[in-house]
């Protein structure tokens, strides 16, 4: 008799689970919570999207930087992003109050955190603008150097709902390093350049996967002199935070786009478990210039260890936050600090407002 067929399911086969035990005298000090029991393999329910930025802000554009108020923040460096860590938060997360209700509170990304943690400025004007407009004539008036080729041109969009300029060839863009006594116009194409990749890396990402949209360039007109609009950027990604974080507590996990690296940073700050430790005393670094100031979040670009595995499955991360006690949150992280930052990036008055956070169609409070 031929063997019999195992049984089927309903359409779906069981994960088989592994575990792991961990010796309890081996845990670091302080012990905040076991190892995870339990593996999942990859990242399979949620895989949010971030690109690495690969434009390099160079001393001959900080000023042109400086005007728009990304010099800080573009120079802070890079993070891997912990996706365990991201999905486990995600769960906690109300659309009602914009805030996370773990079982001892709620605590909620603001304002003074996106200061810190990226050098952002929280006032000015809001970032808005049309999301139609002729892209062509103002990516060939903006990026484009002269005598450029009009294949050239159209081979920089990624043509879908909006115009998108596709990130390798804006990179392409600026292959020469700038200096002191490159001509203004290249200097000028080169931070528009910068600054692009860096909303569509980090600060704004979409779906696009590797392109970013060209409505940016209407904020990019003037990057000197004082014509420069000074807009309020650490508003508009704290908006592009809330509304991310809405969807995936919404529709469940999955794809979702938005600022991940705000809320991993908020995260490590903020709570004893699920980070690293800097090998780096942030303190150390001295007096801030404005050549040599960097945001509180550089502090976890340097080199760090884990105590404990992360990206090892929401589930852990999950069952930290539920057992979370005041014991292991920093309140006020930033106390103390400010001193490391320039005025132009403290508002105190900001911090405390209710406001609301714009950044283009999204109003989020």
């Amino acid at each position: 008799m031929p063997p019999r067929p195992a049984p089927q399911g309903h359409g779906r086969q069981r994960r088989r689970r592994t575990t792991s035990r961990s010796d309890a005298s081996e845990a670091s000090e302080p012990k905040l919570l076991p190892l995870p029991r339990e593996q999942f393999r990859g990242n399979e329910k949620w895989t949010p999207s971030i690109h690495r930025p690969q434009i390099k802000a160079k001393p001959a554009i900080y000023d042109r930087l400086s005007a728009l108020g990304l010099i800080h923040f573009a120079r802070m460096g890079h993070v891997p992003l912990d996706r365990s860590l991201l999905q486990g938060l995600a769960m906690f997360w109300r659309p009602e109050t914009h805030s996370f209700h773990f079982p001892i509170g709620e605590m909620t990304v603001t304002l003074e955190d996106v200061a810190f943690l990226f050098g952002l400025p929280t006032t000015g004007a809001p970032v808005t603008g049309r999301s139609d407009g002729e892209w062509q004539t103002k990516t060939a008036e903006l990026l484009m150097p002269p005598n450029f080729e009009n294949q050239d041109l159209e081979d920089m969009f990624r043509k879908g709902y909006v115009y998108h300029i596709k990130l390798v060839n804006l990179r392409a863009l600026c292959s020469h390093e700038p200096h002191e006594d490159s001509p203004e116009e290249y200097l000028d194409r080169y931070t528009r350049a910068l600054a692009l990749e860096l909303f569509g890396c980090v600060m704004f990402p979409d779906n696009s996967s590797n392109a970013v949209p060209a409505i940016y360039l209407s904020l990019l007109q003037h990057v000197r002199g004082s014509d420069v609009v000074k807009y309020n950027w650490g508003a508009a990604v704290l908006a592009c935070l809330y509304r991310a974080l809405d969807t995936a507590s919404v529709h469940g996990p999955s794809r979702i786009p938005g600022p991940w690296l705000l809320l991993q940073l908020w995260s490590w700050t903020r709570f004893l478990a699920c980070r690293p430790k800097a090998l780096e005393d942030f303190t150390n670094w001295g007096q801030p210039t404005i050549e040599t100031c960097v945001p509180f979040g550089r502090k976890w670009t340097v080199n760090k260890t884990f105590d404990a595995p992360h990206n090892s499955g929401e589930s852990y991360a999950r069952d930290v936050f539920m057992l979370t006690n005041p014991e292991i949150i920093i309140w006020r992280p930033y106390a103390n600090l400010q001193f490391l930052l320039p005025p132009v990036v403290i508002d105190y008055a900001a911090f405390c407002a209710r406001v609301p956070c714009i950044h283009f169609w999204m109003i989020e409070w």
